[in-house]
């Protein structure tokens, strides 16, 4: 056998690292004189991850003339492999690989620790098996992958060896494949890769992204080599971002290492390039310095990125800086993200904020940052869209579509990704619309994030829909309800049965509407069970359920089963269709009291409405108590709001009277209080109780104009005036009042 510590040459491991440049002259200074045996300077490096395990076994090998080898992926002769007791290439991490006539080729892990008793071994090993020993130096993982293997193999020969009829005690070993061996335990420096990769796809597949090679080779190992879901997500990883995967194999500790250490702040080891003056070589925690990026384009208002200032992201992005994080990584990563002020540090407040989130490159605190940023603005919904310039992100605030950011089109499929993980998305269906949702913190809120993925031709588009889900403690004097309007309600809403229909289009607060009359009248003593699509708010002591089409759970499915609930009160969230709307009239005139909505656009079109759903116009008047149509105004800030004049003649053309003791006011140009002079929205309403007159006009099939105008003289206060009177009082400026009636 090759006396590896008399063939050695005269340099130190440490001499040769610094002649490849792998380490610096501050590493070596500082190693040499701190650390005196190659056993402990080599220790030293590999705890505090300046040099890889691959480069200190090649400095060994060039030490004492050994030849290098990769020993992952190449077969294995297990009568080979038998030569050496398994016991003993555990311990002293060597393997036996080939046989070439007399002369036997092993692996060794740590070559520099084979000198006295152990290289004494080996040579006892040859003595009695009448062979000579060629020693190669390689790494610890590859040494492991074939010890794996080795092991397997005993272990079935075993058992076949086994004369029993006894079931087998390892039913539970799992299958070991030919892959190249990947050890990840203790390996600090891969988890800014790994994390290129979420943490839930780690953990729901079992997989881990450890390598990218300088030929844009991806790395990936697995724990079960055989399960179709990792090796069809591999695939999809590999297709989507235009590279070749090589496949290795690791180990449930492995495994178990990474989702452990996920979020770990020791994530961001030093390099060997950096200065060391201590042994404790503390982690640089800090942020990405995006002082060099490319300043952030403003233009109206608008930021444009430039693609050559972002961070590259990867799969998923970047470096992470968790200083909140569990320094055990227990920790579970999406509970991390929308908890916002934790993930953040504050809330998002402008564009410029958002901006420096996106330079820095990591997409988890992008996605964090573009919901904190709709939340601090108020927004109700969020769309994320791939255009030809790029991704556009845009917020809707009190009912108006911003425009805000556009960002570099390859950030669209990471941001998009990382939503579809967080709402429960497939992230490989791109063809088909999806739904989900997922919940957020944020100063002591709750939001309800309500996420639609679209096919577009451009890619994916997302709209998240922010619900606070402090909104379902709204009363009807909140949304805007006063006076003799508000009176009529609560007359209505408090009888043992009928129907309170509440019309207008989309996004006119319909919903929230419902769900203040909820608060007003739930009651221990009364059983309320509602159908929604979806529900929107959780309100305590109310039974709620979401229709679900696609198994059949309809409205008017739902509602007949709700019928057999023994209930007091009834929402449906929408009618939509005839036997909805028969069913709810049904519902109505045997003694229940029944919610819901229509799309009208006021309040005398929902009985021609019902009528053309086939129902009978006597059931309609008979079972209807009141109809309630509104619509949702920006609220002027009463902090910066201006006075302005109103020409005579439009005020005249609009039908209001006594013009000139009028005082109109409209938005001021933002202040500390506001964005652009409005601060929330404020309802209007216009409240059509059924009377006589009316259900004889109903019955006869008279025209919307003669309903209208007979409520009218029944005393209805219509949209436009209780708009005008809001108007007055300087809550929102006249000409959205104007411009939502009169559309």
């Amino acid at each position: 056998m090759v006396n590896i510590i008399k063939s050695r040459d005269k340099r130190d491991i440490l001499d040769v690292l610094r002649s490849k440049n792998i380490i610096d002259e501050l590493t070596y200074n500082f190693i040499s004189k701190n650390f005196s045996t190659n056993e402990t300077r080599i220790q030293a490096l590999e705890k505090k991850n300046i040099v890889s395990q691959e480069d200190l076994s090649k400095a060994a090998a060039e030490i004492f003339n050994l030849p290098f080898v990769h020993i992952q992926g190449k077969k294995l002769d297990f009568e080979v492999l038998n030569l050496i007791p398994f016991e003993i290439c555990q311990k002293y991490k060597i393997v036996c690989l080939e046989k070439k006539g007399n002369a036997y080729q092993i692996a060794v892990a740590r070559p520099y620790r084979l000198g006295g008793k152990k290289s004494g071994l080996l040579h006892n090993i040859e003595k009695e098996r009448s062979v000579e020993f060629h020693l190669s130096a390689s790494t610890e993982p590859d040494v492991d992958w074939a010890l794996k293997i080795y092991e397997n193999f005993l272990s079935e020969r075993a058992e076949k060896n086994t004369q029993t009829n006894l079931p087998s005690a390892r039913t539970d070993k799992v299958k070991i494949s030919n892959l190249p061996r990947a050890k990840l335990d203790g390996r600090f420096d891969l988890l800014e890769t790994i994390r290129k990769i979420p943490l839930e796809i780690i953990r729901r597949y079992k997989i881990a992204l450890f390598e990218i090679s300088d030929e844009n080779i991806f790395k990936i190992a697995m724990l079960d080599s055989f399960d179709p879901r990792a090796r069809e997500i591999i695939n999809f990883i590999s297709q989507k971002n235009g590279v070749k995967v090589e496949q290795y194999q690791i180990e449930s500790r492995d495994l178990d290492w990474v989702l452990q250490n996920y979020n770990s702040a020791a994530a961001v080891q030093p390099s060997a390039s950096k200065n060391i003056e201590s042994e404790k070589l503390a982690p640089d925690q800090g942020a990405p310095d995006s002082s060099s990026s490319k300043e952030v384009i403003e233009k109206n208002g608008m930021f444009t990125i430039p693609e050559e200032a972002i961070a590259k992201p990867g799969l998923s992005g970047g470096e992470v800086d968790l200083a909140q994080a569990d320094k055990t990584g227990a920790i579970n990563q999406d509970e991390i993200e929308t908890d916002l002020d934790t993930f953040l540090g504050k809330l998002v407040t402008n564009a410029k904020e958002l901006t420096q989130i996106i330079v820095e490159g990591f997409v988890p605190k992008m996605v964090a940052g573009i919901l904190s940023l709709g939340i601090s603005l108020r927004a109700s919904d969020v769309h994320l869209e791939a255009t030809r310039k790029g991704l556009r992100l845009r917020y809707r605030v009190d009912g108006d579509l911003l425009d805000f950011i556009y960002m570099p089109i390859a950030l669209h499929p990471p941001i998009i990704s990382r939503i579809k993980i967080l709402s429960g998305l497939k992230i490989d269906e791109q063809r088909i619309p999806q739904d989900g949702r997922y919940n957020a913190k944020v100063q002591n809120h709750e939001i309800d994030v309500r996420v639609s993925s679209y096919p577009t031709i451009h890619g994916e588009k997302i709209a998240m829909r922010l619900l606070d889900k402090t909104a379902s403690q709204y009363s009807l004097e909140d949304l805007g309800l006063t006076g003799a309007p508000l009176e009529k309600i609560n007359q209505e809403i408090i009888k043992p049965w009928g129907v309170v229909i509440i019309t207008g289009p989309t996004g006119s607060g319909k919903s929230t509407t419902l769900y203040a009359i909820l608060n007003a009248i739930s009651s221990p003593k009364i059983n309320i069970v509602t159908l929604e699509d979806p529900v929107e708010y959780d309100i305590p002591g109310v039974n709620q359920a979401q229709i679900k089409p696609k198994i059949g759970f309809s409205f008017a499915e739902g509602l007949r089963s709700i019928l057999r609930q023994d209930p007091n009160v009834i929402m449906v969230g929408e009618v939509r269709d005839s036997e909805t709307a028969n069913l709810v009239t049904h519902a109505a005139l045997t003694g229940h009291l029944v919610l819901t909505t229509l799309h009208t656009n006021d309040a005398s079109s929902a009985l021609p409405r019902l009528t053309n759903m086939k129902v009978e116009p006597y059931l309609i008047t008979s079972a209807i108590n009141v109809i309630i149509a509104q619509r949702l105004i920006r609220k002027l800030c009463q902090k910066c709001k201006q006075p302005i004049k109103v020409p005579a003649p439009v005020l005249e053309s609009e039908g209001v009277k006594d013009v000139n003791e009028m005082k109109f006011f409209g938005p001021g140009k933002g202040c500390g209080e506001c964005r652009n002079g409005y601060k929330g929205r404020i309802g209007i309403f216009e409240i059509l109780v059924m009377t006589d007159a009316i259900e004889k006009l109903a019955i006869n099939h008279a025209p919307v104009s003669e309903i209208l105008k007979q409520a009218i003289q029944d005393g209805m206060v219509s949209l436009k005036e209780d708009g005008i009177a809001k108007a007055k009082q300087g809550m929102v400026s006249l000409s959205d009042i104007l411009q939502a009636v009169n559309e």
